[in-house]
């Protein structure tokens, strides 16, 4: 069996990359790789995975963010804590340090002991090719440096873009730090065997961006689910009385839920639904939404929502397969990447409602039959929303083009992975 150094500092981490890494960890050795994680230590014991120790290499590093929130007395960044109401995080001090002075990100003080502890663990075994992801960059200039010291073959994985990434606008806050930025991903790319994009815009762009330096088109390989996830737990959760929306994953800057709720209002006017008819079962992180509270007081919400915070990602799971909708948001300016949440609703069986203009994100809704989409409009949502409550006080299934929808499995897309990490072994 061959060997692949996966080169990832946020593996304990929750969110959407942490688990596409841990489901390509899991079923790479099924596509002929034994897979050696690199990756920060794990400081919170929610987040830590029974996983083969031998195969997880935990480098500690400096984390400003982390000792700046112990200095104040304040829990870890990524500690999962109840939360009564919905609050937004603000974008403080630390992040204008990492923004300013840490390119190309905050994860940079953990290259080095990375680098070296990678050193000394290819003296005592043999690897076959190392593969990281990108974001955190950090992960893909390290990626690139192993795979040179070590003369193996590099694989970079681009699940959203570094420079010209349009969630990322103040990443990047002066020509000197965007000059930087390009520079340090063309190096990177220089290094790379192979280029994995997790969308059709990202490998266009980067296409676009770098094309001198690429050895071949990059290849595209979305994210996936794991129906194993879902037959592990119990039975379908039953479906509560009242109609369900949930949002299961970050809620951040542009990923804004003004319009969502401007068009709830609507439809709860029109219809005149009571908190007992409606629930929005809302989960995860809320960074960068200043004016939160005011937004849900105006628009009169606050009775019908259930916000349960962080929580671990299987119960996520089963509350996103107790709703009757899951609901995407998909900025108005980014065509390019594409929310791994619509993914996780295939696999629970739970129709999408995406807001979102025509991209991507709407093409795979319209193959796999997920779900509705409808513009940035308050009353295209609401009108999408009546439609989805409507079918579920029909009592039928939804109706999915399941063809598509295998094609998101991760057997299949683990195979991908796999058969890339062949091809740049057959390059060196």
């Amino acid at each position: 069996m061959k060997r692949v150094l996966i080169v990832f500092n946020s593996f304990y981490t929750p969110g959407m990359a942490h688990n596409r890494l841990l489901r390509i960890f899991r079923h790479l050795p099924r596509h002929g790789y034994e897979p050696v994680m690199l990756t920060d230590v794990c400081r919170h014991e929610p987040f830590k995975f029974d996983l083969p120790a031998d195969r997880v290499e935990q480098v500690p590093c400096f984390d400003l963010q982390y000792a700046y929130m112990k200095l104040r007395g304040e829990k870890g960044p990524n500690s999962a804590t109840p939360a009564l109401k919905p609050e937004s995080r603000a974008i403080g001090f630390t992040t204008f340090i990492n923004r300013w002075f840490l390119v190309p990100d905050k994860q940079i003080f953990w290259s080095s002991p990375a680098r070296r502890a990678a050193r000394a663990r290819g003296l005592r075994e043999k690897f076959d090719v190392v593969f990281a992801s990108n974001l955190p960059a950090t992960n893909g200039i390290t990626g690139a440096k192993i795979a040179r010291t070590l003369g193996l073959p590099f694989v970079i994985e681009y699940r959203d873009l570094w420079t010209g990434n349009p969630y990322h606008n103040l990443t990047h806050p002066t020509v000197l730090h965007r000059a930087l930025h390009a520079r340090l991903e063309r190096a990177m790319l220089q290094k790379a065997s192979c280029v994995s994009c997790l969308s059709t815009g990202i490998s266009d762009r980067i296409s676009e961006m770098y094309n001198d330096v690429l050895i071949g088109k990059p290849q595209i390989n979305y994210n996936f689910f794991d129906p194993d996830e879902f037959s592990a737990t119990a039975l379908t959760p039953q479906k509560p009385g009242a109609f369900t929306i949930s949002y299961v994953g970050a809620m951040y800057l542009s990923r804004n839920p003004e319009i969502f709720f401007r068009g709830l209002r609507m439809f709860i006017t029109r219809h005149q639904i009571s908190p007992g008819q409606f629930r929005f079962r809302w989960l995860g992180l809320i960074v960068g939404i200043a004016d939160l509270q005011e937004m849900i007081h105006r628009n009169g919400i606050e009775p019908y929502i259930d916000f349960l915070g962080q929580i671990p990602h299987g119960d996520a799971l089963n509350e996103l397969r107790r709703s009757h909708v899951s609901l995407v948001i998909q900025s108005a300016d980014d065509a390019i990447h594409i929310p791994g949440k619509i993914f996780e609703a295939m696999g629970a069986r739970v129709p999408l409602l995406a807001i979102a203009n025509p991209c991507e994100v709407t093409n795979i809704i319209d193959r796999t039959h997920s779900g509705l989409h409808c513009p940035h409009d308050p009353d295209a949502v609401a009108d999408t929303i009546e439609k989805l409550w409507k079918h579920s006080l029909s009592g039928s299934a939804w109706k999915y083009e399941y063809s598509e929808v295998c094609k998101f499995s991760v057997d299949r897309a683990v195979a991908r992975i796999a058969g890339l990490l062949d091809e740049a072994i057959a390059r060196t």
